[in-house]
């Protein structure tokens, strides 16, 4: 009898082993499905489904370093012209819907990785096989925008873009991002719906339209 019980006092300790470890790995699978939604809100622009500023500032750095191993990439940033007159004009609604599809087109897009870089602000890390190639993507991008719907009554939406080759002449995220900044600033001041491409850190391409 004495053996008997301590047989079932194994078999009840093994029971009860197996349920706790059981209630351990549920919680563990909890967690993971936890630490993966926080990571998806801290990457993740939540109107457009893109990556977030923080992640595109933090990428800048990484995928730069991939070009001094011998990559190349380019960065495009792309502003919504008139961005504010589509809000004034026809309410927040429709400039936020108008924000979701454009995220929406970037996601579906292969080959490149987006963000959203603040407000009406895009921006693209692209490697194409050389300047020509990227100016026709953007040429591409642009003529898509152009087909995004915002109301009956309102003009095609057009946008402007401003892009930057990173070579072994960038130091840093922070300056290959100024470099495609200050070309976005340069084909808004030709008019707006520009395109204006630094192809190296000293000389310049430019498409204009």
């Amino acid at each position: 009898l004495l053996m008997l019980h301590r047989l079932s006092k194994i078999a009840d300790d093994k029971v009860e082993w197996y349920r706790e470890r059981q209630q351990v790995q549920e919680r563990l699978a909890g967690l993971e499905v936890l630490n993966a939604q926080l990571t998806h809100q801290l990457t993740l622009d939540g109107p457009t489904g893109l990556y977030n500023k923080k992640t595109f500032h933090e990428d800048l750095d990484r995928f730069l370093a991939q070009v001094r191993s011998g990559k190349s990439y380019y960065l495009l940033l792309m502003d919504l012209d008139r961005f504010k007159d589509v809000n004034a004009r026809f309410g927040h609604a429709i400039g936020d819907a108008v924000i979701a599809k454009v995220g929406s087109y970037f996601r579906e897009l292969p080959s490149l990785r987006a963000y959203r870089a603040g407000g009406d602000k895009f921006a693209l890390i692209i490697k194409p096989r050389d300047d020509q190639q990227m100016l026709n993507a953007a040429r591409k991008i642009k003529k898509d925008m152009s087909r995004i719907f915002i109301a009956e009554e309102a003009e095609p939406m057009t946008v402007s873009q401003g892009i930057a080759l990173a070579d072994q002449t960038i130091r840093s995220g922070e300056e290959w991002y100024a470099q495609a900044k200050r070309a976005l600033e340069q084909a808004k001041t030709v008019r707006n719906a520009g395109i204006y491409l630094v192809s190296t850190g000293q000389g310049t391409a430019s498409l204009r339209f």
